[in-house]
């Protein structure tokens, strides 16, 4: 007996399944013409945690081919719940070279994932398919306002909207910071445009601490511009004012002079 193990999705088409018999010096073994056409496949499934269980309705294969003394199982659909761990014995019964030949295939039935939901009646994890998402492996729901559903557990954000975290569907709009709020497929300060972050995209990285530069706003405007710019304008305002005084001052010495 050979052992083989695989994990798929409730509703999941295992992986192609291909066999042949080799000998010890792993050459293909080819049956003779009266074994060639009395061999046949026989797939079983079973849970050993309830072995008096018959499972070999839960599987279907669509296609087995044998040629060559090989088999090719293709297209393997098992029906069962999640979180069940279930074996198919194949025996072929007309081979024994020299007992009887078996190979165990194990099978994981994993729990349904964010994007999928489970649908009971099928036994299978559906993918949630365009304009329906889901952030849990329960239910799909409908792309709220603001936002691109394409399916699965993707939520783009527009422009003018944000999202605070990434399993977040409260899409909030940006009244006041409505150019600010760059969307996307991301979340949170991620869909801000540069030195905004916060809310909806309403505070400036004055600690630059999202976008490595510290940002401010001017008197009460909504526009969050780099600090060093801010402290070179002041700057040049000061010494524009500065070069003012001393005129002024030597305006008045002179007239003073010459009264």
């Amino acid at each position: 007996t050979y052992k083989l193990e695989q994990a798929i999705k409730p509703g999941g088409v295992l992986s192609d399944l291909y066999f042949s018999f080799e000998d010890f010096f792993n050459n293909e073994v080819t049956p003779n013409a009266s074994l060639y056409n009395e061999t046949k496949l026989k797939l079983t499934l079973f849970d050993p945690s309830n072995p008096s269980v018959n499972l070999d309705s839960n599987i279907s294969v669509k296609v087995i081919l044998y040629r060559n003394g090989s088999f090719l199982l293709r297209d393997i659909f098992i029906n069962l719940d999640p979180n069940v761990k279930v074996f198919i014995n194949l025996t072929a019964e007309a081979i024994s070279w020299p007992i009887n030949y078996s190979f165990e295939v194990a099978i994981t039935l994993r729990e349904c994932l964010p994007g999928e939901e489970w649908i009971p009646a099928l036994k299978i994890c559906q993918v949630c398919e365009g304009k329906l998402f889901s952030f849990d492996n329960v239910s799909c729901k409908s792309c709220p306002n603001g936002a691109v559903c394409p399916g699965g557990d993707r939520l783009q954000t527009l422009s003018h909207f944000w999202r605070r975290n990434k399993s977040s569907d409260n899409i909030i709009e940006c009244t006041k910071t409505k150019e600010k709020c760059i969307g996307g497929d991301l979340y949170g300060n991620h869909l801000c445009a540069e030195g905004h972050i916060g809310a909806a995209c309403s505070s400036c990285d004055i600690d630059a601490v999202y976008w490595s530069k510290s940002y401010s706003k001017i008197s009460t405007g909504e526009e969050c511009v780099e600090c060093s710019i801010i402290g070179f304008n002041l700057a040049w305002i000061a010494a524009i004012v500065c070069l003012n005084m001393v005129s002024i001052t030597l305006c008045v010495r002179t007239t003073l002079t010459m009264i």
